[in-house]
């Protein structure tokens, strides 16, 4: 047969806690009923208040309109207005200093072009050959011959571009190449 070892001799029984009681609520219901009461009816004596002062201090001829029409008094107040803004935008000229918004870098790109020189060969055919390679490429590329220290040098270029974004793209293109491209900004002359 089991042995139960709490009722052993010899062992001391557990006391337990007694439950912690909950605080009652201070208010009760009866009393929370009695301040809503309370509150509603001070909320109708100012709406009864409001409308009897409005009432007295409101001119006569709108009272006497307002009983005319039976609307209410803003519907009658705003009655006669127009609004002719879109007509009065339409008819009038809008002066403004655009100067003020142009920033001295905006106006520097409007004089400068972009160019992009892809290679600087010494031989003439290999000068075409990368040039022809570009053109393949979709890129429009010219060469142009020079003497550096009596020395034929020919300069494969790219462009021109307007935008720095747009040569940024073809520097991207010739970076894939495996080309060591430099950007050239030179002053556009028209």
């Amino acid at each position: 047969m089991p042995r139960d070892f709490a009722k052993q001799a010899g062992t001391k029984k557990i006391k337990q806690k007694p439950a912690v009681k909950r605080k009652k609520n201070s208010r009760t219901e009866t009393k929370r009923l009695r301040d809503f009461f309370w509150g509603s009816c001070f909320g109708v004596f100012l709406s009864v208040f409001g409308f009897y002062f409005v009432g007295t201090t409101a001119p006569k001829n709108l009272i006497d309109l307002v009983a005319q029409k039976g609307t209410s008094a803003p519907e009658i107040m705003y009655e006669n207005d127009s609004f002719e803004f879109d007509k009065k935008l339409k008819s009038s000229e809008i002066k403004g200093d655009a100067g003020v918004y142009k920033s001295p870098e905006a106006e520097m790109q409007l004089f400068q072009t972009y160019r992009i020189q892809a290679a600087s060969l010494s031989e003439k055919g290999k000068a075409d050959q990368l040039r022809a390679e570009l053109l393949l490429a979709g890129m429009e590329a010219t060469t142009k011959h020079s003497k550096i220290n009596g020395e034929n040098w020919y300069r494969v270029l790219i462009g021109p571009f307007d935008r720095k974004v747009e040569a940024d793209r073809a520097m991207t293109k010739l970076r894939e190449k495996n080309l060591a491209a430099i950007l050239l900004k030179e002053k556009k002359t028209n």
